[in-house]
C-alpha cells in the first residue's frame, strides 16, 4: 500500500506530493530529505517512514517541535500515522505541515526526490535534497 505526504499551501490546493516508499529524514541541514529552512528546526529534526504498510513519524529534535493533528510529540519513540493525519515541524509563521494520504492526489505528481522545491504560504521552503546512496 503506498503512503503519500501531501505539502497544502491552502484549503483544497496541494503544492507537493512525496512517496513515503523510504527514511525521509527532515531538518535545516542540506543534506536531509526534505528540508526546511527555518531557525526553528533542528539540523536533524525528524524521520518519516512505513513499516509493514503503516506510516510512522519519529521526532528527533531536542526541542519536541513534531506535531500530530496539533498534538506536540514529547517523545522520540514512533508515532503511528493515520490517514488525513496532518504532521508539523516547527511553530508559528515558520511551521510546515502535511496532510497523510494514503492514495495519490490527483491533482499533482510525486515529487522527484532528486531536486523538487515548493515555498509554504507561511514563508519557509521546504524542499527534497536527495541524498546520495539512498
Amino acid at each position: 500500500m503506498h503512503v503519500y505526504l501531501l505539502l497544502e499551501t491552502g484549503p483544497g490546493d496541494v503544492a507537493l506530493l512525496w512517496e513515503l516508499s523510504r527514511l525521509l529524514v527532515v531538518g535545516r541541514h542540506r543534506f536531509n530529505d526534505i528540508v526546511v529552512s527555518s531557525p526553528r528546526m533542528s539540523r536533524r529534526h525528524a524521520e518519516l517512514f512505513t513499516d509493514q504498510g503503516v506510516p510512522y513519524v519519529r521526532d528527533l529534535s531536542a526541542n519536541h517541535l513534531t506535531f500530530v493533528n496539533g498534538r506536540r510529540l514529547t517523545s522520540s519513540a514512533p508515532y503511528a500515522l493515520d490517514n488525513d493525519d496532518v504532521v508539523s515541524f516547527g511553530v508559528g509563521s515558520a511551521a510546515v505541515s502535511y496532510r497523510v494520504c494514503r492514495r495519490r492526489h490527483p491533482a499533482v505528481r510525486v515529487l522527484d526526490l532528486l531536486g523538487g522545491q515548493a515555498t509554504s504560504t507561511q514563508g519557509s521552503t521546504a524542499h527534497a535534497a536527495g541524498r546520495q546512496g539512498t
